[in-house]
């Protein structure tokens, strides 16, 4: 077939029903647009949902940096913030920092807790105070172990994990008020516990 007779063949068709066909040509265009829309839209739209393991926990935390740093002070940090990122937000060691004393007992990348205290000592200063909270040579009874527990005098396993399930504590007297130990054993544990 030339092109003469194929013009012949297919223009009456063609003219008779050029609207259906107008309206095919369109449907399939709008129908293309749509599905490229949706294929590019679900790309670039894409919602991500993270569930949070405790609705309760809050993202920030409140951190006491005080003794031998730039700017002493309480801190607002990250939940994820580690004792480095105390420090720096603090200013940074200030020059009468024991330098010696905080590279051998604090661990910088130890991640932080809410209501925690860093003490950086002074050159001729004995004592750090850990993320914990803890004084260097003392247990601290909120964060302790039954085992590191248990060395006290007068602890033994059972009083250990009473202790444990009596926390937190919100000062060392608590040990007493919430009748975890005694008053005798607390007189003789008071010096080697810390909060």
């Amino acid at each position: 077939m030339d092109t003469e007779q194929l013009k012949e063949r297919y223009l009456p068709l063609l003219k008779r029903n050029w609207i259906p066909l107008l309206l095919g040509l369109i449907g399939l265009l709008l129908l293309s647009y749509g599905l490229i829309s949706l294929l590019s839209s679900n790309e670039k739209d894409t919602v991500v949902i993270e569930k949070s393991e405790d609705n309760n926990v809050s993202s920030k935390i409140k951190v006491d940096v005080e003794g031998a740093v730039v700017k002493p002070g309480v801190y607002e940090l990250d939940n994820t913030a580690r004792i480095q990122d105390a420090l720096i937000a603090a200013g940074g060691f200030s020059a009468s920092a024991d330098r010696t004393i905080v590279s051998k007992k604090l661990n910088l990348a130890s991640r932080l807790v809410d209501g925690s205290k860093i003490y950086i000592p002074q050159k001729g200063e004995e004592t750090i105070l850990t993320s914990s909270g803890s004084v260097e040579g003392t247990i601290n009874i909120n964060s302790a172990t039954a085992e590191q527990l248990d060395t006290l005098s007068g602890i033994g396993p059972t009083t250990a994990e009473k202790i444990i399930n009596l926390r937190p504590y919100s000062s060392l007297e608590d040990l007493v008020t919430k009748k975890a130990v005694s008053q005798k054993v607390f007189d003789s544990i008071k010096d080697k516990i810390s909060l």
